[in-house]
This record gives C-alpha cells, sequence and structure tokens, in this order.
C-alpha cells in the first residue's frame, strides 16, 4: 500500500511537471514570436526613417552574448548590410534561401541547432525598396528563463515529496507493518492454538487496540475452554460416586426388595440423585449468572427479614459445632432483590465460614442499607484466612481454598454462586483478611438493579 502510494505520487509528480514544462515552453515561444514581430515592425519603420547606423545605435550592436543579428538583402538576395555572431552562425543563418518580399509582408522561420540544444527564429520584412529586412534571436535567454523555472519546480517538487513521503514513511511503519505483522501472527495462532498473543509494539494506538482486543478474546476463549474441561472432569468425578451409590442401592433393593434394608437403600438412592441434580442446578445458574441471563423474581423486601430469617437456620447448626452466629444490624431499608437467589448466595457464604472454622470461633453478619451504597453484607469469620492466591481464584468454579482439606465440605462452586447471583443483581462481590484475624467476604446490592450497569469488584 505504501509503494502503491509512492508509486503514485511520483507518477502524478512527473506528469504535472511534464504539462508544466510544456505549457511554459509554449507559451514562451508565443509570447517571444509576438515581441519579436513587433520588433521587427519598429525596427523597419526606424531603418526606412534613419537608416542603419539609427537602427544599431537603438538596438545596440549585437555581440556574441545578445544571440541575435540583423541583415539587409537587395531583391537579389544580395547581402547589404549584416551583423551576425558567432552565436547564430552556429545555427546556419545563411542557409535560409533569400526571398523577395513585398513591402509590410513578413516571413518566420526556426531553425535547429546542429548540436539540437536551440533554435534560431528569423522573422524577415519586405521594406519599401524592395529590401528585405532579416532579424534573427535564438531561444537561449527562454531556456535559461524555462531552466531556471523547473530547477524551482523541481525543488519545490522535491519538497512536497519529502513532506509526503515522512507521513508515507510514517504510514508503513506504524500501520502497515503492524497490520502485516498482526497477520503473520494471527495465522500462526490459528495454525497452532496456544499461548501466544498479537503484538503491536511500535503500531498506532488503533492497531494496538486491536491486537488488546483480540488478545482479550483469546483469553476468554481460553477461560471459556478451561471452564468448560474443568467442568466436565469436576461433573466426571462428581457424579461418578453418586451413580456407583445409586447402583449398588439398587442392587441392594432388588435383593431385599419389601424389606427394611430394601427401602433404605432407595432412600439412599434418592439422597445420592438429588445430590447429582443439585450439583448441576448450580452449575447451570452459575452458567446463567455469568451469562448475562439470569431470570430474577424480584420484589421489594426489608433485607434483615431475609437475614434474620437466614440466621435463625443457621443458629443451632453453627452452635452444634460451638461457633456463635451473631447479626448485627447497622442500618436497614427496602431493597428490589429476589429473595430466593439472595437467600441462596448468603447461605453459601454462612457455609464457607462455617465450614473452614476448625477451631470454635464467631461468624458476624454485619448489613447496612443506605441510599449511596445500597444494600451491603459482611460476613466475617475467625478461621484461617485467605492467601494471596485464595484472593482471585476462590471465585473459580470448583475452586476451593488453600486452607480446604479432605474432610472440609463442599464441590467448590458456592463462591461461583455466590458471584453469578450477585452480578445478575449488578452488584459487587469481594473478600479480604481482617486486621484482626479470620477473612471477610461482602456482597454489595443496589437498592434497584439497572440494566446496563458494569460489574466492578471494589472495596465497599
Amino acid at each position: 500500500m505504501a509503494l502503491l502510494q509512492v508509486i503514485t505520487f511520483g507518477g502524478m509528480v512527473l506528469v504535472v511537471l511534464f504539462i508544466t514544462e510544456w505549457s511554459l515552453k509554449n507559451d514562451m515561444q508565443s509570447n517571444s514570436r509576438l515581441l519579436q514581430l513587433n520588433q521587427v515592425h519598429d525596427y523597419a519603420r526606424l531603418l526606412q526613417t534613419h537608416g542603419w547606423p539609427a537602427l544599431v545605435t537603438v538596438a545596440g550592436k549585437p555581440d556574441d552574448d545578445t544571440h541575435l543579428s540583423f541583415r539587409i538583402t537587395d531583391h537579389e538576395g544580395r547581402v547589404l548590410f549584416e551583423t551576425v555572431t558567432n552565436e547564430v552562425k552556429g545555427y546556419g543563418w545563411d542557409r535560409l534561401e533569400p526571398v523577395s518580399l513585398s513591402q509590410g509582408t513578413v516571413t518566420f522561420d526556426r531553425l535547429g541547432h546542429p548540436s539540437g540544444r536551440g533554435e534560431l527564429r528569423v522573422v524577415r520584412r519586405g521594406l519599401r525598396d524592395g529590401s528585405t529586412f532579416w532579424f534573427g534571436q535564438t531561444d537561449a535567454v527562454e531556456r535559461k528563463h524555462l531552466l531556471h523555472l523547473m530547477r524551482q519546480l523541481r525543488l519545490i517538487a522535491i519538497t512536497v515529496g519529502l513532506l509526503v513521503f515522512v507521513p508515507i514513511v510514517w504510514f508503513a511503519r506504524r500501520i502497515v507493518e503492524p497490520l502485516m505483522r498482526l497477520s503473520a501472527q494471527a495465522q500462526k495462532l490459528a495454525a497452532a492454538p496456544g499461548r501466544a498473543r498479537l503484538l503491536a509494539t511500535g503500531s498506532i494506538p488503533e492497531v494496538a487496540e486491536i491486537a488488546h482486543a483480540f488478545d482479550e478474546s483469546q483469553e476468554r476463549i481460553e477461560t471459556l475452554t478451561h471452564e468448560l474441561h474443568s467442568v466436565n472432569d469436576h461433573l466426571a468425578h462428581e457424579l461418578r460416586t453418586p451413580l456407583a451409590r445409586v447402583r449398588g442401592n439398587i442392587e441392594s433393593l432388588l435383593n431385599h426388595y419389601g424389606e427394611e434394608e430394601g427401602e433404605e437403600a432407595a432412600l439412599r438412592s434418592l439422597d445420592e440423585i438429588d445430590r447429582a441434580t443439585d450439583l448441576v442446578q448450580t452449575i447451570l445458574t452459575i452458567r446463567l449468572g455469568d451469562s448475562g441471563v439470569m431470570r430474577l423474581h424480584l420484589e421489594v423486601t426489608s433485607p434483615l427479614a431475609l437475614v434474620q430469617e437466614i440466621v435463625e437456620i443457621y443458629g443451632p447448626a453453627a452452635e452444634e459445632k460451638g461457633h456463635v452466629l451473631v447479626h448485627e444490624v447497622l442500618s436497614d431499608g427496602l431493597v428490589v432483590l429476589d429473595r430466593q437467589r439472595v437467600r441462596q448466595a448468603i447461605t453459601n457464604l454462612l457455609d464457607n465460614a462455617l465450614a473452614y472454622m476448625q477451631r470454635p470461633g464467631e461468624v458476624r453478619l454485619v448489613q447496612e442499607v443506605s441510599l449511596e451504597h445500597g444494600f451491603i453484607l459482611r460476613v466475617q469469620d475467625t478461621g484461617p484466612g485467605l492467601s494471596d492466591e485464595d484472593k482471585q481464584s476462590i471465585w473459580k468454579r470448583f475452586a476451593r481454598g488453600s486452607a480446604a482439606s479432605a474432610t472440609t465440605p463442599g464441590t467448590g462452586l458456592g463462591l461461583s454462586l455466590v458471584r453469578a447471583v450477585v452480578h445478575a443483581h449488578f452488584g459487587d462481590v469481594g473478600c479480604r483478611n481482617r486486621p484482626e484475624g479470620g477473612a471477610e467476604f461482602w456482597i454489595k446490592l443496589p437498592l434497584a438493579p439497572e440494566t446496563g450497569l458494569e460489574h466492578k469488584t471494589s472495596e465497599p
């Protein structure tokens, strides 16, 4: 593209220079011929009135630098008077055949130089006594002026060319070359997909943004692919045991049909099926929340009543493990939310807090409702806290904290579900370590969800 621009611009400059030179040359020739004819008429009148000496006095004696000459011939072509420079003689001044012209008749002849470097223009005019006045002038002055003008035009063309060439070079280096590199890199990625990324170093911001957008798309594709593989692996792992148990229970049911042991086997099968169904349903719910298509049954409700219901349910279970469950209300108000989904998110946070505290401790739920921040709920525990890696990884599907052990319950989907539900309400989620020890997870929901809000994770 840049080469095409250079060729196009260079061709246009050459065409313009050629047309300009041709036009200037023709204009100069026309003006010179008109001027020479006028001079011939003036000189002829002066010659007929005052004679040859007066002509020489007025016109000046020609020399080798004037490139002009005079001659008078009689009606038979004999030379009566002549003043001819060597420059004019070189054009073959004497080659013109004598002619007999009536008074006032004018002829115009052009003679080329043997070397091809110029021409002589000869004007002959008939005089009153039957003689002929010759006036010859070379185009040396015109050629000199034309050469000067063309040099100026070429200088201008070179200057303009440089001014145009610099942007073309910049265009080639900052746009064309990066695009060619991007194309080559994209072809390599298509042929051998991997962790390679597009590089747009040294290019304009727009090209760099294209590369960045492509890399983000590639990252998202890899993330989705990784999640898909992870889901498949975990589903295979999580469903294998329940299916094996269901099979064993069904075999026991067949062997003990109608007996109490058979009924217990059937009940265990139902429990395993419910567990597998809940696992699949949780994965589907997370997927709906991440893709932004989760259906919400919104209603105006008080967070105080909702959280109190959850605390009443979880209080006895926390006491059995030696934990204290505290509900602290800083403020309350009305919020538009899906009670079932938000209840699901809060209970998952409570399940995590209670599961990771190995020793008796306290779980505190701190709620706040304000016009500025909306509904904020903090779940604080006195457990082992979070590592720096945990703060990023625990929100992913099937990811578990570094403090989890083989006996810690859960499938690693709880926090992913919390994030999906909160994002469906156009809210934020986050976590941190408490200065006094333990971890704090928080959710932040607007007073009323608004379509089109961006999801951001920040400290409330």
